[in-house]
């Protein structure tokens, strides 16, 4: 759960801004999002992009240890390059999630 920390509050949330979420009925009094408010929506995207992040990533190293030395070589830049790329995009789109929940 993405709740802003405070100093002076143990790492917990203000009391104050958790109120607040449960007025605006984005919290239950579980603490838990709630599925059609904008925050609930913004988490989910996020922990989707961070799947996304996490297969785009792992593809680039698998194919870099199945190359394993061939990895260093033009034919395995050549190889490498889309996945990185597409790694790096997704882990862009992660974090610009993030900023959102956040």
């Amino acid at each position: 759960m993405f709740l802003c920390r405070f100093k002076g509050t143990n790492g917990l949330p203000a009391k104050t801004q958790v109120e607040i979420l449960i007025e605006s009925g984005a919290l239950d009094k579980k603490l838990k999002y709630q599925p059609g408010h904008a925050i609930h929506d913004q988490y989910i995207e996020h922990k989707a992009a961070g799947r996304i992040a996490g297969e785009a990533s792992a593809s680039y190293k698998n194919k870099r240890e199945e190359l394993h030395a061939d990895a260093e070589t033009p034919e395995g830049h050549r190889q490498l390059a889309p996945l990185a790329m597409a790694a790096s995009k997704a882990a862009k789109m992660y974090v610009s999630r993030a900023s959102r929940v956040l």
